[in-house]
């Protein structure tokens, strides 16, 4: 520290021409302005006037000889080694009160991430310098983004007290919003919120972490302004009193507002940098620092910052980057009528053809082969250009062969492609990252108004269950056929032939999971009402349950009836020591999910959802006649009039494993869970967990329960959170022996 206070001090003292520049410096005038509701301060530094108007092109073409190398330097100019690289200098044009330049003792142009000799590049440097110097702030200017020497790379350090944005930052630092962290959290990288321009913010322990985010921001904001070179960008770095350091990312538009070359009285002289970006904003001409409105120093970062879209663009680049992609079957159908609300890219468009599509389109299938505008195509594949891009599919069915079922008009964000199937439909798939898809799972599954809490378990276990299947589909490299035994000779102990069928996810051979209930429900954009649900796998982004180090299959239903189910009970004969029968009763042994809090459900089920009011305990009453019939019909052939419905077997939580249906004209063991739902209904029973009442020519089921019962209870959870559980304590009473565990780098 008091090494670079003696060299200010040396040069000082021998450098008249600099010292007499610091001197005035004392003396410039100041005054504030709000732009988007924060300050910014102008300073009136004619010193200034030289960088701020210096021609660029002059200098990138060679015509100006560098002042940075030390061969051009004055006689009298002294410098400091710094990370064997650099050599530290007074800034003789200062801004600062106390002001440096960290200068590449070779002639190298001003790129932030090119390769040192014996450092991996200059954003190392600014952490290096953030430890050594942790009371001058560091900052750097990109090429095209305030840069006064663009063909030789450098830092500025100074004290950072007239910077707003250091002088603000307590209250900044609250409203950050986290968009990814390294895998240990030990660098997190942010989104700045009000101050007077856009920005993102590194804060980090270890130095290579530090690194890591940054490499993948750089790469973003790289992609997101479609450039090979280095983007345009401006770093503010320091280290605050309490040891937390901290980095903030400008990305930029233009290297300097339109005013700048304009002519006559609207010229302003300004040519933002780094330092403007951390609000102070330097003024070189009296008449500008006099004449400067509030309007037009807000229209300058308008234009030169990142605006909102640019912002988007980056932070869907990052989703891409942290965590895996999920495909998800959306429909089948005939015809598929899509509207793209954005301009989407076309990634197969042929030679000639205009690759991208907007609006409406009809797609539909002709030989064998796709149709569209008069065209034959084997496959469609669309690419959104930005997150917020979206597309809109009518008739999309939710709640398939379930008593909701009903099409409706979706909107998604992601890629969409389509390609025909042997059954002469056409197949709809959306591939886009597993956390924006997340967002409108919980959305989807319960309401987006529901309790965080709930949200966020609810986030981990889709989560969970959604990475399980990408894993096995990877490791089995073409999924199997639909799990389930098939009829087969009963052994001697049945009274006749048996029907034991269960059902997974292992039916789907183009895609990782459908869109409805047999999967997950996924419904699109539409389903994500307020910022909570986006927050819930923002704040849980990369947690997963897991069991002796793999990921659990986190298996998840409505509503469990006051106690929860084994999963072999549904499923094959494989016990998940995470998957067992739960008590879902408070302290008083009342179940969790018995309520009648008609406010309560609205905020946690969605509207089709509210639908079913008798969740919890229901009452299905058949004549023989009627129940011979859907038996006949869902088993596919007749067992006459049915005399007896017998409970075989149940699970621990109540549900039936096997039931023996008893006919005039035959006799079958139908299971396991599902199966039983499924060929007792026109749809599906609500649940298995029923006793049978036997009338004269009637059945009567009394039931409790709305799903298989497997682990978490959506209703359940639901009313935990809102008495005020904790995420942690609703994982850890549904899934017993399980364990939280990041997986990934967490984003927005």
């Amino acid at each position: 520290m008091n090494e670079l206070k003696t060299l200010l001090r040396q040069q000082l003292d021998v450098w008249d021409d600099a010292r007499q520049r610091f001197t005035d410096l004392q003396q410039v005038q100041r005054r504030e302005v709000c732009v988007h509701g924060a300050a910014v301060v102008l300073q009136h530094n004619p010193g200034r006037m030289l960088s701020t108007n210096a021609d660029m092109k002059k200098i990138l073409s060679g015509d100006r000889p560098c002042f940075l190398c030390s061969k051009n330097r004055p006689d009298i100019q002294e410098s400091l080694s710094f990370a064997e690289d650099f050599e530290i200098l007074i800034n003789p044009y200062p801004i600062l009160s106390e002001h440096f330049t960290i200068a590449l003792n070779a002639h190298e142009p001003q790129r932030i991430l090119s390769p040192l000799p014996h450092r991996a590049h200059a954003f190392e440097v600014m952490t290096e310098w953030i430890e050594r110097y942790p009371d001058y702030t560091i900052i750097y200017n990109g090429d095209g983004a305030g840069a006064s020497a663009p063909d030789h790379l450098h830092l500025q350090a100074g004290n950072g007290d007239l910077l707003p944005l250091c002088n603000r930052w307590k209250m900044l630092s609250e409203q950050l919003t986290v968009i990814c962290t390294t895998q240990e959290a030990d660098a997190v990288l942010c989104r700045l919120h009000g101050h007077c321009c856009n920005g993102f913010v590194i804060t980090y322990t270890e130095q290579t972490e530090a690194n890591l985010l940054f490499n993948t921001l750089y790469s973003a904001i790289q992609k997101a302004t479609d450039t090979d070179r280095e983007p345009p960008m401006n770093i503010v770095a320091w280290q605050e009193k309490n040891g937390k350091k901290w980095i903030c990312v400008f990305p930029r538009r233009t290297h300097r507002p339109s005013c700048f070359y304009a002519e006559g009285d609207n010229r302003r002289l300004i040519s933002p940098g780094a330092l403007d970006m951390a609000g102070l904003m330097t003024v070189p001409r009296d008449t500008d620092y006099t004449q400067l409105t509030a309007e037009e120093v807000t229209n300058i970062y308008d234009e030169v910052c990142a605006d909102e879209d640019l912002m988007q663009r980056i932070i869907y680049l990052l989703e891409e980057n942290a965590g895996p992609h999920i495909s998800v079957g959306l429909m089948q159908a005939d015809t598929v009528n899509v509207h793209f609300n954005a301009p989407f890219q076309w990634e197969d468009s042929p030679m000639g053809y205009e690759n991208t599509v907007k609006g409406a389109q009809t797609i539909t299938v002709n030989e064998g082969k796709l149709l569209w505008n008069g065209r034959q195509y084997d496959a469609l594949h669309f690419i959104p250009k930005r997150q917020s891009d979206t597309f809109t599919l009518d008739g999309v069915t939710i709640g398939k062969q379930f008593h909701w079922q009903r099409d409706q008009q979706l909107t998604f964000e992601g890629q969409l492609s389509l390609q025909p199937t042997d059954n002469g439909q056409i197949e709809a798939v959306n591939t886009l990252p597993l956390e924006r898809y997340l967002c409108s799972v919980i959305s989807s599954e319960m309401s987006a108004e529901a309790p965080l809490e709930l949200l966020k378990a609810h986030a981990i276990i889709a989560r969970s269950w959604a990475m399980r299947i990408i894993e096995e589909r990877e490791k089995r490299g073409v999924v199997a056929e639909e799990r389930g035994l098939s009829e087969h000779t009963p052994d001697s102990r049945q009274p006749n032939l048996e029907h034991i069928r269960w059902y997974d996810n292992e039916g789907h051979t183009t895609f990782d999971v459908c869109a409805d209930d047999h999967c997950q429900r996924y419904q699109g954009v539409g389903r994500i009402t307020n910022g909570k649900a986006i927050q819930a796998v923002r704040d849980t982004c990369g947690l997963v349950l897991t069991y002796e180090g793999d990921i659990c299959d986190t298996r998840y239903s409505k509503c469990c009836g006051g106690r929860t189910e084994h999963y072999e009970t549904c499923w094959d004969d494989n016990p998940k020591p995470y998957l067992v029968s739960v008590d879902d009763c408070d302290e008083e042994g009342h179940p969790f999910c018995q309520t009648d809090d008609s406010e309560v459900l609205r905020q946690v089920l969605n509207d089709y959802d509210r639908e079913t009011t008798d969740f919890f305990e229901w009452t299905v009453r058949y004549t023989a006649e009627e129940l011979s019939a859907i038996v006949s019909d869902r088993l596919g052939r007749s067992l006459g009039t049915i005399t007896d419905l017998i409970p075989l077997q149940r699970g621990p939580g109540g549900r039936i494993i096997r039931l023996h249906i008893k006919g005039t004209e035959g006799e079958v063991v139908v299971g396991k869970e599902l199966e039983i739902r499924r060929i007792l209904s026109k749809t599906h029973l609500y649940s298995a967990w029923f006793d049978v009442e036997k009338q004269p020519s009637a059945f009567i089921l009394h039931g409790r329960g709305w799903g298989h019962g497997v682990g978490l209870c959506q209703i359940g959870a639901a009313m935990m959170a809102h008495r005020g559980y904790t995420f942690e304590e609703i994982l850890e009473h549904y899934y017993r022996a399980a364990q939280l565990s990041n997986q990934y780098t967490r984003y927005e």
